[in-house]
């Protein structure tokens, strides 16, 4: 455990100084970076701070804490700081057009298309609690670390898909994002309801019955409130954007009707 939280400090402190470096390089060629985006990325990686330090050991609860922490919140503060836009507005020619290839790679295409990135992004956890990859990821840290890991990049790819913050392969109509966003709202209401209908304790294997029963049902209300409450919430933030870019489109088209009416 402290070996992984070590880690993850280094990683977090990594990523702080990269992100740091590259808003002082845009910075110095006159396009100042929008502190709204270096908020976002921060408290992305804050919240990846405190994922990692949730106490509660082998509890499902403290497991379902995390999993939100890490599949749902994070993903979508680091999304809104737009990392791949800085990277691409801070890098001289031969990075930018490296970068620019990367995206268009293949896997990159098929991880962001929003089809793929739904599905992911809804059946991981599912998939998770409902099988016997729980179990290994208590047993074994390499596990555990690589499920954390997915939880991460499939949640960053499906916010990145929908916030449309960064340039991805996708980008599908606002209306079809909303509604990608909107049918995850239940999901997480509904696999709350499946772990309480499995029987109490049967996901917590190294508690006492009764305190493992309490911890169960402690983590399918936290899957229910804490999901719909953090899809909501990305939820909101898509309709903002969507209506962001119609006000965009419709100065764009008064300024166009301007100029073919001046004589």
């Amino acid at each position: 455990m402290a070996a992984a939280v070590g880690l993850t400090a280094v990683v977090l402190v990594v990523a702080a100084l990269a992100y740091g470096s590259g808003v002082r390089r845009v910075g110095a060629k006159g396009r100042p970076w929008p502190a709204r985006r270096s908020a976002a990325w921060g408290a992305g990686l804050a919240v990846l701070a405190l994922a990692a330090l949730v106490p509660g050991g082998d509890r499902f609860s403290r497991h379902v804490v995390e999993h939100l922490l890490l599949g749902m919140v994070a993903p979508v503060l680091l999304a809104l700081g737009a990392p791949v836009t800085l990277a691409l507005q801070g890098a001289g020619p031969g990075t930018r057009a490296s970068l620019r290839r990367a995206l268009r790679h293949p896997l990159v295409a098929w991880a962001t298309h929003p089809v793929v990135a739904f599905v992911a992004f809804s059946a991981s956890m599912w998939v998770l609690w409902l099988s016997p990859l729980y179990r290994l990821s208590l047993d074994h840290a390499v596990v555990h670390e690589a499920v954390h890991a997915h939880l991460l990049l499939v949640g960053f790819a499906f916010a990145a898909t929908v916030l449309g913050a960064d340039p991805v392969p996708w980008r599908p109509a606002h209306g079809l994002r909303a509604l990608a966003v909107g049918l995850t709202l239940p999901l997480h209401g509904l696999l709350g309801l499946v772990v309480l209908s499995m029987g109490g304790g049967v996901l917590n294997p190294r508690l006492g019955p009764a305190e493992a029963v309490d911890d169960q049902q402690l983590g399918a209300a936290l899957l229910w409130g804490g999901g719909e409450l953090a899809a909501g919430g990305l939820l909101v933030l898509v309709l903002l954007g969507w209506m962001r870019a119609d006000r965009l489109a419709a100065r764009r088209e008064d300024r166009l009707a301007t100029a073919e009416a001046s004589p």
